[in-house]
């Protein structure tokens, strides 16, 4: 993302790990869903 900014997920995630809310919270407000990435494709970024 532009100028340091996080996505909603990325910040949910963060909570998680201090303990502030769980994965069931950040997967209902982040709507869930499952991305596969290709670790190729990414690198050849």
């Amino acid at each position: 993302m532009e100028r340091g900014m996080r996505m909603l997920r990325q910040n949910g995630w963060e909570k998680v790990s201090l303990g502030a809310t769980s994965i069931e919270e950040i997967q209902c407000i982040t709507c869930t869903f499952q991305i596969s990435y290709d670790l190729d494709e990414l690198e050849d970024e």
